[in-house]
């Protein structure tokens, strides 16, 4: 689809940032985090309706403020601060889950600039793409083990478990892109973006993606919505070629939403065998992640690829 129908139909009132059950606490806590979001979300959109309005140099000294200041100063304690919420409180899972999307804006900084501020960073090179996917490789490696000790403290705290499931789904969309970030090492026209809140909002939930994906030459863009697991698989020796059932089964749209299954498409299970030798698939997201950061070249990533980049350019261009 064209950049600019794409755009439209993530068109959002001014308030779509507001959340009405959030605490005084939480207000407080992301109210920063969601002035970036929205920063992000208007240049976007600006930029694939061809409308932008901000000079390149205030833009780029904007993601100078973002990247060195706010995000490299403020990110980690945010991050260590609601997920101390959420373990109590799974209502606070909503800001886990909301603050993901800096978790990945901070690993995708050398594409947004890209993206954003091509007459200062016209191209981006394979060297920069490795740097980003071991930045969230390690990032995945980190909330795999917090997602491990969370469930642990869990089991014997008898707390909620929203916590568990946030991580889960956080993990996941880390794992996605370092395999989809392998597309545009060989196709550099092509630039893969965490999606800001506008268009991940489930205001639209139809067409809610995770990222988007761009043609920065013929100006086509596709949403990529990531789920976690699916619910069962029959054939052991060939996961991938199962029908995929996605959870939750909400019917997205296919004219701007392409479907990835952590679980499936990536790889994301481990099997396991009960006393009477039935083979039980078992999601386990983060499995990426430790391989790319075990290989750059592994195999496991490159099946991933394999299973995804098809499916991807070929809704790109519907």
């Amino acid at each position: 689809m064209d950049s600019q129908t794409f755009a439209m139909g993530y068109r959002q009132s001014p308030d779509r940032l507001r959340f009405y059950d959030d605490t005084p606490e939480i207000l407080e806590i992301m109210e920063v985090p969601r002035e970036w979001a929205s920063f992000f979300d208007r240049q976007l959109s600006e930029l694939l309706k061809g409308e932008m309005r901000d000079s390149v140099q205030d833009i780029n000294d904007q993601l100078d403020e973002y990247e060195f200041g706010w995000s490299a100063g403020y990110l980690d304690d945010l991050i260590e601060q609601t997920q101390s919420l959420a373990f109590f409180d799974n209502k606070a899972t909503s800001i886990v889950n909301e603050l993901n999307f800096h978790i990945l804006s901070k690993e995708f900084m050398p594409m947004w600039r890209h993206v954003l501020t091509p007459e200062l960073h016209p191209k981006i090179t394979p060297e920069e793409i490795e740097a980003m996917q071991t930045g969230l490789a390690t990032r995945g490696v980190q909330l795999k083990d917090i997602k491990n000790d969370a469930l642990k403290w869990q089991q014997i705290e008898k707390s909620p478990q929203g916590l568990v499931g946030a991580l889960s789904g956080q993990i996941s969309e880390i794992d996605a892109p370092v395999v989809m970030l392998e597309i545009p090492k060989e196709m550099p026209h092509l630039a893969l973006l965490p999606a800001p809140p506008q268009f991940e909002s489930t205001h639209y939930n139809t067409r809610s993606a995770d990222f988007i994906i761009i043609d920065t030459e013929l100006w086509h863009s596709r949403g990529i919505q990531v789920k976690t697991y699916i619910d069962s698989i029959r054939n052991m020796s060939n996961p991938s070629e199962e029908k995929r059932t996605y959870r939750p089964t909400r019917k997205y749209d296919s004219r701007f939403v392409t479907l990835i299954d952590g679980t499936i498409d990536l790889g994301n299970f481990t099997v396991h065998y009960t006393p009477g030798k039935e083979a039980v698939l078992t999601s386990d997201p983060g499995q990426i992640s430790v391989s790319f950061l075990e290989d750059h070249n592994s195999p496991d990533v490159a099946q991933a690829k394999n299973n995804i980049q098809s499916r991807i350019i070929t809704d790109l261009y519907k």
